[in-house]
């Protein structure tokens, strides 16, 4: 009998202890940040999917690609303001611009590297985007 009692004590403590375990790790993530990262895949795709950004991203590398000089700053500078209406005091918007910078410069690394792609994407526009050669 003692026997049984020492089993079931030991295992009733094993359970109690998992799921005090799970419960006490959740409340950890979420005072570390992690609840921090919500919403940031639509954050992302919502960066992707504007036709400004798209266009000075993509515009930017097919420049690069041909080995043109690109003005980084004013173009930092005005992806910047896109960030504006989404800011809310966390590094989230920020990082969700890298996230769409990336996968944007992957898009234009696909893209035929031709004067065809830049005028698809209407790249003479943005006449800023060209640093002059010093």
């Amino acid at each position: 009998m003692q026997k049984r009692s020492l089993a079931l004590g030991l295992l009733l403590g094993l359970l109690i202890g998992a799921v005090l375990g799970v419960a006490l790790n959740q409340q950890l993530i979420i005072a570390r940040g992690g609840s921090a990262t919500m919403g940031f895949v639509p954050l992302a795709d919502r960066l992707i999917e504007d036709p400004a950004v798209q266009q000075m991203v993509i515009c930017a590398k097919l420049a690069m690609n041909r080995g043109e000089r690109i003005d980084n700053l004013a173009l930092n500078l005005r992806l910047n303001r896109h960030l504006t209406p989404m800011d809310d005091g966390s590094q989230r918007p920020f990082f969700a611009l890298i996230f769409a910078k990336a996968y944007l410069m992957g898009v234009a690394d696909s893209l035929p590297q031709t004067a065809q792609s830049a005028r698809q994407h209407q790249c003479a526009e943005l006449t800023w985007l060209n640093k002059a050669a010093s």
